[in-house]
């Protein structure tokens, strides 16, 4: 790596990077409103969004596997350069669409082309003298564009519609392809998956809980997210407050960052993670119990908070059972897909508004989270606690 990628990157640098990564998927950011548009705007089922939803994050989730398993074949800057041309083609396809069949097929396509943005740029940060910065500030950007995106939402499709929404996606994507020379400097570190992934995985329990743990975890919160601007639909909220609550929930994601880095190791693992666990499934039952739009704000940002709490508990508890690093290699495919398997499974089960089947099915999976994850935390604390 050449000296001046050897330095510490300035912040605006780092927020390129996390700007480019974010433009990988601006849909996944705003997907509460963009699926809300789909049932108001263009007369699809609460079922088939399920199926957009998935496809967007299943094609995500493949696209970011695509970077660790090319190893050192893949070049940093032709493929973000043209991942993010491709991407700006697609989603700016997706505003004459008019079909469920030919969403789901762009979605997916979209879906791939920004996991390798996402990935691509992840691995450029793991590869930073100072991890811990860049991937600081690309959470910040991360929830900074994401609360852009909500707050402005509604109004672009109030004057324009589904099409102007993914005119707004591909915009994003432009600015993106525009920026992309801060990546010129750098070198990507090399973090490869052999082809025993799997059986190696398989062969390692506590990597498997791991695993399975933080799929369920995403399944259950990638579906509530789905669905939560139905709800708030539903119970008749209007659309401009909802957003306003979407868009304020990233900021919980910033506090909970925070809130990670104050506690440390103090509390070890089984206490955050538990609480964490806790609190999110109080707040999936209250959005549902509670029609109240104050109750509605304090739950999606509640949600919010523990989501990113517990994904930096999850990674740090991977972290401690994979030793190798595969599953870090594998994070974005393994977010991806629990979010990917949460609303396909619930468009099965989903019949017209009945959004009860939205909760309990998350409910049952952070539950699921629990039993299977619990014992190992405990262990891992005591462990912890003796080699102290």
């Amino acid at each position: 790596m050449n000296e001046q990628a050897e330095k510490t990157p300035s912040w605006l640098t780092l927020a390129k990077l996390g700007y480019i990564a974010s433009a990988g998927f601006s849909m996944i950011l705003l997907l509460p409103v963009a699926l809300g548009g789909m049932v108001d705007l263009l007369g699809f089922s609460n079922q088939t969004i399920g199926w957009v939803a998935a496809a967007n994050a299943a094609g995500i989730a493949l696209g970011a596997l695509y970077v660790p398993l090319s190893g050192d074949k893949f070049q940093l800057l032709p493929s973000i350069r043209w991942s993010l041309m491709g991407l700006i083609l697609i989603d700016f396809s997706c505003a004459f669409l008019t079909t469920s069949g030919s969403f789901l097929l762009f979605r997916f396509m979209s879906g791939l082309l920004g996991g390798v943005l996402y990935a691509g740029i992840l691995r450029v940060l793991a590869g930073l003298p100072r991890q811990e910065r860049g991937f600081g500030i690309y959470v910040i950007v991360y929830c900074s564009w994401s609360a852009v995106l909500f707050f402005v939402a509604p109004y672009i499709m109030e004057i324009g519609g589904m099409a102007a929404l993914f005119y707004l996606i591909a915009f994003s994507g432009l600015v993106g392809l525009l920026i992309s020379p801060v990546l010129k400097p750098f070198h990507t570190k090399i973090i490869t998956v052999q082809a025993d992934t799997l059986l190696y995985l398989l062969k390692q329990r506590p990597v498997l809980i791991s695993l399975i743990s933080y799929l369920l975890l995403m399944a259950g919160s990638g579906a509530f997210y789905a669905y939560v601007e139905r709800m708030g639909n539903a119970n008749g909220l209007s659309a401009s407050f909802i957003a306003m609550a979407l868009s304020n929930s990233n900021f919980a994601g910033i506090l909970a960052g925070f809130l990670v880095f104050r506690l440390g190791n103090r509390l070890g693992l089984t206490i955050p993670i538990m609480g964490g666990i806790s609190i999110l499934a109080v707040c999936f039952l209250l959005i549902n119990w509670v029609p109240s739009a104050w109750v509605y704000f304090a739950s999606v940002f509640g949600v919010a908070g523990c989501w990113g709490f517990l994904i930096a508990y999850f990674q740090k508890v991977q972290s401690i059972v994979d030793l190798d690093g595969k599953i870090v290699a594998l994070g974005a495919t393994i977010n991806l897909g629990g979010r990917a398997i949460g609303p396909a499974f619930v468009s099965f089960l989903i019949v017209g508004n009945n959004f009860e089947v939205v909760i309990s099915f998350s409910l049952i999976c952070v539950v699921a989270c629990v039993v299977m994850l619990l014992p190992a935390l405990l262990k891992i604390d005591r462990r912890q606690t003796q080699a102290a």
